[in-house]
């Protein structure tokens, strides 16, 4: 499902069955028009990607409903929201609110001790790779 935990067995069982639904159909349609095994494969991949696409905008445009907005407006709402989040203490620590991604101008002579800049892992380790 994406989301990065385990499968239940339950769940686990469902998308066994899915899949073999859409090994099944691939093959059923690879055999109409004539092809081999590489077709089957190539054939399912399509598939899947069709089918995973039409979930997600399924899901965008149900939530962008249930917000009374656009999907457009949605997607911004959610774009703005990651980038505040990604905002880390570190960041803010240098007087600036940027972006996990944002590079960050820090120096060892600008390290002075660990009671001016309060150090986190990750501006250890850009600093370590200046």
């Amino acid at each position: 499902d994406g989301s990065g935990r385990p499968l239940g067995q339950r769940e686990a069982l469902k998308v066994a069955s899915r899949v073999k639904h859409l090994q099944y159909d691939a093959a059923r349609d690879v055999q109409r028009v004539g092809g081999d095994a590489a077709d089957v494969l190539s054939a399912l991949k399509t598939t899947l990607v069709e089918k995973r696409r039409a979930e997600v905008r399924e899901k965008r445009r149900i939530a962008a409903a249930e917000a009374n907005m656009t999907e457009s407006e949605l997607l911004a709402s959610v774009n703005t929201t990651a980038n505040a989040a990604a905002a880390t203490p570190a960041d803010s620590a240098f007087g600036e609110e940027t972006p996990r991604r944002a590079k960050m101008d820090t120096s060892v002579s600008q390290l002075r001790t660990p009671r001016d800049v309060p150090l986190t892992m990750r501006a250890l380790r850009e600093v370590v790779q200046e």
